[in-house]
């Protein structure tokens, strides 16, 4: 929890850098950063920059700046500015002169998963041998370099406090624009979450113009990673050797963003229904089957072509017609959900073990079946009762989870602990944990 934190100084625009604002408050809270000052705004009204000194502070740049209101009386009149982002320490005047070529930032996550660089080891009275900064990854991705170092922050006084760091940094020999910079630093975040399964936010960011380091301000919301669901536990031994190789298909498999978001969205979005949870991995196993499934996947439905060539025949002397129909019969020839799925046959029948009352084809189908039924009727208890909604959600989930790390490269089978077996135990303490009693429902039926 950050604490909302209160600083008085005064503003000015870029444009009338003569024209200074006093009387200032500017509030950074954690999940908002606004300035109230005695100026009017409008409704509509935003500033791509607005600059600032504070005491505490000094020098301070707001970024995606925009009216929050403001209020009117005998006291005077006071507008609310909300702020994205701040950056302490620097005045700058135009969006063309946001560019860094460095930005360090502090991870949390990465300093607990990386498990290697961390003991203190103790050397007779009062002496401590701490270990030497360590180089986990550097690798160059596209027109920047990323580098990621263990090692301990240091503090002496009375007492040595030591602890574990764990810095990443994106490096560019040609200063970069603050917002691209900012959607790489996003991504990778996307990277440390699908990783790590934790809250991917950093504790603190600097960049940097030249030697000149600046610190970044933001109002970036941490993920409540308490709330996550059961998922897949990667440890850094078993992706240690992939690690550079991840990164580095992470970021120029630029086809995967829209699953990996998909596959990612209820780790943002804890509150998600089942419902919606369900028809999200379904839209993203054929979004990532669309991107890197055979073109050729085998037809379930054989008689579609052979109709097709059909109607064909019968409309080759009518040729606007025929030209109508072939346009509109392209989507035959794409996959269905139902083929999709089975191109993963394999990994979805071992992730689901004998936890379903079903075989793996009644499984595909009452899938395929729920998703047209809550696509077209709004219903979704037809075919899955509550329960088996949900893991069957998490069955896809994690499908596309496994998925993903082999086409990076990794073989789920052969780390030191099989994340396939890790996949399947996790659907079976799910249907634990949820009293889901195969033996009764087959009883029952």
């Amino acid at each position: 929890m950050i604490e909302s934190k209160r600083y008085f100084g005064r503003i000015f625009f870029p444009d009338k850098p003569d024209v200074k604002i006093s009387g200032a408050w500017l509030t950074i809270a954690e999940k908002s950063i606004s300035i109230e000052a005695p100026i009017n705004t409008h409704k509509n009204d935003d500033w791509p920059i607005v600059l600032g000194e504070f005491n505490g502070l000094d020098k301070v740049t707001l970024l995606n700046c925009r009216s929050g209101g403001g209020s009117s009386g005998a006291g005077g009149t006071y507008g609310i500015i909300k702020a994205r982002f701040i950056l302490a320490g620097i005045h700058i005047h135009t969006n063309d002169e946001l560019k860094f070529n460095r930005a360090t930032l502090f991870s949390s996550a990465l300093e607990n998963w990386i498990r290697e660089n961390e003991w203190i080891d103790e050397e007779g009275e009062s002496k401590y041998v701490i270990p030497k900064p360590k180089e986990i990854v550097n690798t160059n991705i596209e027109s920047f370099s990323i580098v990621i170092n263990t090692g301990h922050s240091i503090r002496q006084g009375v007492e040595l406090h030591a602890h574990k760091v764990c810095t990443v940094q994106f490096i560019s020999e040609i200063p970069t624009h603050f917002n691209d910079l900012l959607e790489s630093i996003r991504h990778l975040k996307k990277l440390i979450l699908f990783l790590t399964n934790k809250n991917p936010e950093f504790e603190s960011a600097y960049f940097f113009i030249g030697d000149y380091q600046v610190e970044l301000l933001n109002t970036s919301s941490p993920l409540e990673d308490k709330k996550f669901t059961q998922f897949i536990r990667i440890e850094y031994s078993e992706v240690k050797s992939y690690l550079t190789q991840l990164i580095q298909n992470w970021f120029t498999q630029k086809r995967l963003y829209p699953v990996v978001d998909l596959v990612l969205e209820k780790c943002f979005n804890t509150q998600m229904s089942s419902e919606g949870f369900f028809l999200n991995v379904c839209v993203a196993m054929e979004s990532f089957h669309r991107r890197f499934g055979k073109e050729n996947v085998k037809k379930i439905k054989l008689d579609e072509p052979q109709n097709k060539q059909a109607i064909i025949e019968l409309l080759k002397d009518n040729c606007e017609l025929l030209k109508w129909f072939k346009d509109k019969s392209t989507e035959w020839e794409k996959p269905s959900l139902k083929e999709r799925l089975f191109e993963f046959k394999g990994t979805v029948k071992y992730v689901i073990g004998t936890v379903f009352p079903f075989d793996i084809e009644e499984f595909i189908k009452r899938t395929v079946q729920t998703r047209n039924d809550m696509a077209h009727e709004g219903e979704h208890g037809k075919r899955f009762s509550d329960i088996e909604l949900f893991l069957a959600s998490k069955v896809i989930e994690y499908t596309l989870r496994l998925e993903i790390l082999k086409l990076f490269g990794v073989n789920v089978n052969s780390t030191s602990r099989s994340l396939m077996d890790e996949a399947k135990n996790n659907i079976e303490t799910l249907a634990r944990l949820n009293d889901y009693n195969q033996f009764e429902i087959l009883k029952n039926t």
